[in-house]
């Protein structure tokens, strides 16, 4: 009876330190995720996701571990990182639907799938990687919703088992982080473009409203009424031809400098520069009845100011 105790005893010791050496390995590899994220810039995202999932091959030996997000645009799954031990020229471009393959399953389910032998599961579809062995999928969940899945590939059938998924899903709610990062740092360079694009276009106030506009990001376009001015330089051959290139670049600079803040004052858009003069149109993105008003006092101000310059 009192071997039987100790025997006993020395099992649970045993499957204490096994559960003790698991954790530390576990939090070993959360704590150099998260020194890759701390020591990366952002705008090295695609660096920062080949660091990361290094990091988590050297500690799950695994052959393939890889990283898929959505793209809002397309709403296709598609790799932004993959990391593999062997074989360095990687696979094709890849890409799923949100509810294709096992990819797209666990996307679409929120769920951790496991298929334990590739080639004998319908769910799982080749696209000519020629792949084989076992397949784990854990989503990558962001603020309750789906953004992407962390795959885990290894050349052997059945080689992962309830401990490894657990550890996947784990490091896939790590790596959420990561994504939800890179998604919002992309989303921002998109808007700082697309706000610098606009303001070379209308003033800074519009610009910003056109921003939040739903038509901004809509194809095609629309018919309208507008006013259209046209503004340029009287004289300007004869200047051109006898003055240097130097001070007719200056004085068309200064005229730009001039007419281009008066456009925006009052409403309107730059449409073109025209060698030595401008088109701006009233009436984009939304049409007034003061449009042509508003042109015109437009023109007058740019009168003052060229007269003001002389």
């Amino acid at each position: 009876m009192d071997q039987d105790i100790i025997t006993l005893f020395k099992e649970r010791i045993l499957s204490l330190e096994e559960s003790y050496v698991h954790k530390i390995a576990e939090l070993s590899l959360l704590k150099e995720l998260g020194d890759a994220l701390k020591s990366t810039s952002l705008s090295q995202w695609d660096e920062l996701f080949f660091k990361q999932l290094g990091i988590i091959k050297k500690h799950t030996g695994i052959r393939s571990v890889s990283i898929m997000l959505l793209d809002e645009a397309t709403q296709l799954l598609y790799v932004v990182g993959a990391s593999r031990m062997q074989d360095p020229s990687g696979d094709p471009p890849v890409k799923f639907k949100k509810d294709e393959g096992v990819a797209g399953k666990a996307f679409s389910t929120s769920k951790t799938l496991y298929i334990p032998d590739v080639t004998k599961n319908p769910m799982f579809l080749d696209k000519g990687t020629e792949q084989k062995g076992s397949l784990a999928c854990a989503p990558i969940i962001s603020e309750g919703r789906p953004i992407g899945v962390l795959n885990f590939r290894d050349n052997i059938p059945y080689s992962f088992g309830p401990n490894e998924l657990r550890f996947f899903e784990l490091i896939a709610d790590q790596l959420s982080i990561t994504a939800s990062l890179v998604r919002t740092y992309q989303d921002l360079v998109n808007l700082e473009k697309k706000r610098i694009n606009l303001s070379r276009y209308f003033s800074r106030g519009l610009a910003e409203h056109l921003l939040a506009d739903e038509r901004m990001t809509r194809l095609g376009g629309e018919k309208k009424l507008v006013t259209t001015v046209f503004i340029d330089i009287a004289n300007f051959t004869p200047m051109v031809e006898g003055n240097p290139v130097e001070g007719v670049v200056s004085v068309l600079n200064s005229f730009f400098e001039a007419v281009v803040p008066i456009i925006f004052k009052h409403g309107g858009m730059l449409d073109k520069f025209l060698g030595d003069g401008i088109m701006a149109i009233f009436g984009i993105p939304d049409a007034s009845d003061d449009d042509p008003v508003n042109a015109i006092q437009c023109t007058v101000d740019v009168q003052k100011a060229v007269h003001r310059m002389k």
